[in-house]
């Protein structure tokens, strides 16, 4: 039987893959090294290339063998051949590794503690020692397995929004949508603002300090298409970084890669101050190791992330194309694997508005941080004076992510039929409100439903009646509305509670 004071044969072995992924540069091990306390380590070898690891953080530099060589104690590494370590394993899973680590690590400190607890008070009872070894262990009973922390001692934390409900920092948010819809052009509006220390679209605060934007764009020209953009969107031009290409220490240059360069992503960040990482298109930047269709791939590198955003406080925006699968849920049209958005805490879809498709609408997909923002309409328009696409954002829009796919109830059913039922019920002029509400109530007509068909027939309430006496609401049909209310009477549906739709041409102002 092993000694429970020494570490476990699989500790041991964790601890070695562990070390040899920092050793041949692997960027998830070197960030779970970085994170494990060095009294975990078995041997001195191994707690010297922590602890060079660590020094090589603080001074921003790569973490590379030939600079950990460089730093290390020679009297503890000389006689330890780095390059003859082998390859950890691609299966290997360095979050993993580090739990058993910590684990049995923990699991040792507990039993050293028992042995001193017994032998300096003999005579107390297992409830006592239990009591004990809780106190100086911080650890709940006799769970001898992970990290448990009391509820008690967590303190708890605001979650601080870069942009209301939508864009948090220290998380990953997910944008996606088709090509050509706007993507990259809605990416540098928000950078603009950040850099630049504007509000956001429909914020009401006083203020946000300026902050530093890393922006990783693998499509557009930075020369030509991304810095006219920034102009155009005000942005704060000595604020915003790109991040392009890397020049390796043998002279080479080759293509950002994730999670490979992810040390030099954390760099750029301190470099500009950077409160926000944009990465365009995510999935340009995967490894060839990756998998974007596998979820153990993709959980690696979105761990990674994630680590790298928590620990930076940035707001890490990843965008996405969409698949090819028509109609399905919008959670599952981004491409790649579901782990995507499994991971995000906030995830957006941009699409064409179903209403008029020479607008966009930005759409929350998913919210784990809180309520679902409303829906944003807005418009790409052209600036003649720097020849590039900015955004125009024109308001609130009564959209969903499910309806901007196809997927949501046909512009019909229930909210068609709320449409007809206002234009035929104030086709001969104004109603008193509350009579509408009653009216729509008798007919199963929800109340978010009738709000809706009322802000698309333009609909305005009105207050009338005697100043000084009574007074009440009426709502009344816009002028260029009463079409859509000869069409509604027309087909009957309005009194019969039919299902048909209204005619085509009874959906655009104006017609």
């Amino acid at each position: 039987m092993s000694d429970p004071a020494e570490p476990s044969a699989a500790a041991y072995e964790a601890a070695r893959v562990l070390v040899a992924g920092v050793v041949k540069g692997d960027p998830v091990s070197i960030e779970h090294v970085a994170r494990l306390p060095l009294d975990v380590w078995h041997t001195p070898q191994q707690r010297e290339v922590a602890r060079c690891v660590n020094q090589l953080r603080e001074r921003d530099e790569p973490v590379e063998a030939p600079a950990i060589l460089r730093l290390a104690k020679s009297e503890v590494l000389e006689p330890w051949d780095l390059s003859t370590m082998s390859v950890p394993p691609t299966s290997a899973r360095p979050d993993l590794l580090a739990d058993e680590i910590l684990r049995n690590w923990r699991r040792r400190q507990r039993y050293c503690e028992l042995i001193r607890i017994t032998t300096q008070y003999p005579g107390l009872s297992d409830d006592e020692i239990s009591d004990r070894l809780d106190q100086a262990n911080g650890v709940v009973g006799s769970n001898l397995g992970g990290s448990v922390i009391r509820f008690s001692e967590v303190q708890p934390e605001q979650v601080e929004w870069l942009w209301l409900g939508r864009l948090a920092r220290g998380k990953l948010t997910i944008l996606d949508g088709d090509p050509g819809l706007g993507k990259s052009t809605l990416t540098v509006e928000i950078a603009a603002k950040v850099s630049s220390g504007r509000l956001l679209y429909g914020e009401h605060a006083v203020g946000r300090e300026p902050a530093g934007v890393v922006l990783i764009n693998a499509e557009d020209g930075l020369a030509d298409t991304i810095l006219p953009r920034l102009k155009a969107a005000g942005a704060d031009l000595h604020r915003v970084a790109a991040m392009t290409e890397i020049r390796n220490v043998d002279g080479t240059v080759t293509s950002l890669t994730l999670p490979d360069d992810l040390p030099r992503v954390r760099r750029a960040i301190r470099e500009v101050g950077a409160k926000l990482v944009i990465l365009d298109p995510l999935m340009a930047f995967l490894s060839s190791r990756t998998d974007s269709h596998r979820d153990q791939d993709v959980r690696k590198v979105l761990g990674s992330l994630k680590l790298l955003a928590e620990d930076t406080g940035t707001a890490l925006l990843l965008v996405r194309h969409l698949n090819k699968t028509a109609g399905a849920n919008p959670i599952y049209r981004g491409g790649g694997s579901i782990a995507f958005v499994g991971a995000a805490r906030t995830a957006f879809l941009i699409g064409r508005d179903p209403h008029d498709p020479e607008k966009r609408v930005l759409a929350c997909n998913k919210s784990n941080l809180g309520p679902e923002p409303p829906s944003l309409g807005l418009q790409i328009v052209h600036d003649d004076d720097t020849g590039v696409s900015r955004i125009n954002w024109i308001g609130e829009a009564q959209v969903t992510a499910a309806e901007l796919v196809g997927m949501g109830p046909p512009r019909g059913s229930k909210l068609r039929d709320a449409e007809d039922f206002l234009a035929t019920y104030l086709a001969d002029g104004p109603r008193k409100q509350t009579e509408i509400l009653s009216e729509a109530t008798r007919r199963g007509i929800a109340s978010k439903t009738l709000r809706r068909a009322r802000e698309t027939l333009g609909v305005k309430p009105r207050k009338a009646g005697v100043p000084g006496a009574e007074q009440f609401w009426t709502w009344e049909l816009p002028e260029d509305a009463h079409g859509w209310a000869e069409g509604a009477q027309e087909s009957g549906r309005a009194s019969s509670g039919g299902n048909g739709h209204l005619r085509d041409g009874a959906l655009t102002k104006g017609t």
